[in-house]
């Protein structure tokens, strides 16, 4: 009877021995490697994301190329000055000397609202002129769309100052330009 009460303890302790390796050691080494193959994956995943950045980054070094191109060309463009009251005074100013430059003089000049187009901005200018002749309100057309960056001419007005003595010509410029 002794020897059978010990075989079943002995019994009963290996079980109860094998369901604590089982609990804390093969639960939680089994726990264990399934947290490390789920941070083995996302870290895979995370590389092949690297990996295919890299393989886009000469894709992005030219679309960087294309747009620091494109900066500059709207960079010539674009009137420089800090507030739009600022632009409209550099393009009257500029205005004025291609006028004056070519023999006219400005009787009026007139900023219009300004149009918003973000980020730039569209100043409207009017000028009134008296031209001396149409060969100086084509030179000055010329030098306001050609030669002046920004300037873009929208529109003008003439007229023959005196019917009887044609001559001089009355001029109404409309001019916008892009600012920042």
């Amino acid at each position: 009877m002794k020897n059978k009460k010990l075989t079943i303890g002995i019994t009963l302790i290996c079980i109860l021995f094998f369901l604590l390796i089982y609990d804390y050691g093969y639960k939680g080494i089994s726990s264990l490697r399934s947290e490390l193959t789920d941070e083995i994956d996302l870290k895979l995943r995370t590389i092949e994301k690297f990996n295919s950045l890299i393989q886009k980054r000469d894709f992005y070094k030219k679309e960087l190329t294309e747009i620091k191109v494109s900066s500059k060309k709207i960079n010539k463009i674009v009137i420089k000055a800090k507030t739009p009251a600022l632009a409209a005074a550099n393009i009257q100013n500029t205005i004025k000397s291609i006028v004056t430059g070519k023999g006219g003089t400005i009787t009026k000049t007139r900023v219009r609202n300004t149009d918003d187009i973000p980020p730039f901005k569209i100043i409207n200018v009017e000028v009134d002129a008296t031209i001396p002749d149409i060969q100086s309100l084509t030179n000055t057309i010329y030098e306001i769309e050609g030669k002046e960056k920004g300037l873009i001419l929208k529109g003008f007005d003439t007229r023959v100052k005196n019917h009887r003595r044609p001559g001089k010509l009355s001029v109404k410029l409309h001019i916008a330009a892009l600012t920042r």
